[in-house]
């Protein structure tokens, strides 16, 4: 799906068509899902370069794909991000934090 979803998003390109934050928040969670965090970061940055502004949902995306493998490090950084943002911090991504810290036994880092 994440192939698929970068095809579309070349097709739009090419097309010189402008994608909205839902469209990039999926294409960065596919990316994410996919374990390709490099290419979700940069998507992140072409969202804010191409006037889209990320939001929760396009964050917590990003949070649960670093804490699934274990780095709490980049998880934590990118909720920070979006907390210096001006975005609200949700239920959802708390939980998602919380979650990966209790998994991968990080119990200090559950404790910030």
């Amino acid at each position: 799906i994440a192939t698929a979803a970068m095809d579309v998003y070349r097709q739009l390109q090419k097309d010189d068509l402008r994608m909205n934050h839902v469209s990039y928040t999926t294409l960065i969670d596919a990316q994410a899902r996919a374990g390709d965090m490099e290419l979700a970061m940069q998507l992140l940055r072409q969202m804010e370069r191409d006037g889209c502004q990320p939001n929760t949902i396009t964050y917590s995306a990003l949070v649960r794909s670093y804490c699934q493998p274990g780095d709490l490090g980049a998880a934590l950084r990118t909720f920070k991000e979006m907390v210096s943002r001006g975005l609200p911090a949700d239920a959802v991504i708390f939980n998602t934090l919380l979650d990966g810290c209790v998994r991968h036994f990080s119990f200090e880092l559950a404790d910030q």
